[in-house]
């Protein structure tokens, strides 16, 4: 069917473009590539569905294969996300150098997404573009819990930065310290001041916590940073053993973590029973 097989009526109401937007929007995925060859509206509106959201390697595959310049700016200016692919790599300095030119093959993107990195810009209210940029940050606790973070130059001062950061906690930076009880009270204290040193601009934190380290100063390193200021909550925590505070711990945590594991293959460090952690969360 084409526009020109039905009456004028009809036509003029397929000519409304809020109407036509409306219609596509609710047409299931498998029967709207067929309303592409209606006509040229609606090959328009089709695209700008399935193109919307776009992997970079699909879209060199339909450009490629695009012959219409016409058609090869339809499927362009469609795109509002793209999905990198590729290589990964492990800086987030990287993904800006693809902002510079992305938006001149694809002027409306305003989302890069890229494994765990995301990139996005917006407009303010002086009409001037605002910048995101959210990536994984890889830390391990310090024995300095005010070591300078090391921010890559390339990213401008201007762009908000988001920080995902996966906070890895370790014994052997405090091997030195010969006392238990003063080693595991370092621990704690550079827990608290290492979240507080991150500041502002942190989106998730991940906690590996590693073999020998107990759960009770983990509990009190984050009840006591709960009790100050509004700390993010880890969302995902992985173990490499834990104990009778672990449900404490759990229970503190609350619906503000997602997903734990623990590594119940190290008995040495495992000191409590399945039964004992499942009833003693609230």
């Amino acid at each position: 069917m084409t526009s020109d097989s039905i009456s004028p009526a009809a036509a003029s109401i397929w000519s409304i473009p809020a109407l036509r937007s409306a219609i596509a929007d609710e047409l299931p995925g498998n029967i709207r590539g067929k309303f592409a060859t209606i006509s040229w509206r609606w090959f328009v509106e089709v695209i700008r569905l399935e193109y919307n959201f776009a992997k970079k390697d699909r879209l060199n595959w339909t450009l490629d294969r695009c012959e219409s310049k016409e058609r090869r700016n339809i499927y362009c200016n469609a795109v509002k996300v793209i999905r990198l692919g590729g290589p990964r790599f492990s800086e987030a300095s990287d993904l800006v150098e693809y902002w510079s030119e992305i938006p001149k093959s694809f002027p409306n993107v305003d989302r890069i997404l890229f494994y765990d990195f995301f990139l996005g810009r917006e407009v303010s209210s002086s009409e001037n573009f605002e910048y995101l940029i959210e990536y994984p940050f890889d830390d391990e606790l310090p024995l300095n819990p005010i070591t300078p973070i090391i921010v890559k130059p390339e990213i401008p001062k201007t762009w908000e930065q988001v920080k995902d950061i996966h906070l890895r906690i370790s014994i052997n930076n405090f091997l030195h310290i010969v006392h238990t009880e003063h080693r595991n009270s370092v621990i704690k204290n550079n827990l608290i001041e290492r979240i507080k040193f991150y500041g502002e601009g942190v989106s998730t934190i991940e906690l590996s916590i590693g073999a020998n380290i107990p759960m009770k100063i983990i509990y009190e390193a984050f009840s006591t940073l709960f009790m100050k200021d509004d700390h993010v909550c880890p969302s995902y925590m992985t173990l490499s053993g834990c104990d009778s505070d672990l449900p404490r711990l759990l229970n503190l945590f609350g619906q503000g973590i997602s997903t734990f594991e623990c590594d119940t293959n190290v008995y040495n460090n495992v000191t409590m029973t399945f039964e004992d952690l499942y009833y003693g969360i609230d």
